[in-house]
């Protein structure tokens, strides 16, 4: 996370343990590492809906944005 972020590991630390201690993270121990995860429910479910979002106004932008097949534009003379 620290190279993803850019931050050092007191500061990470000190993220991670404020969350956790909101009860919006959870951890467990694997041998030398620490896991983190998504503890409360209600986090999963909001990013679950921003990410549908996200994706929604992509794809109607996208539709907006897309060229029309089979039109060109032509240049030159008339004759």
């Amino acid at each position: 996370m620290m190279e993803r972020t850019g931050l050092g590991q007191a500061n990470t630390s000190q993220h991670f343990q404020t969350l956790t201690d909101s009860g919006i993270l959870g951890w467990r121990k694997e041998g030398l590492r620490v896991i983190y995860f998504v503890e409360d429910p209600g986090i999963v479910t909001l990013c679950v809906y921003v990410r549908g979002s996200i994706q929604h106004r992509h794809a109607s932008h996208a539709a907006v944005q897309a060229p029309v097949v089979g039109k060109t534009r032509t240049t030159g003379t008339r004759g």
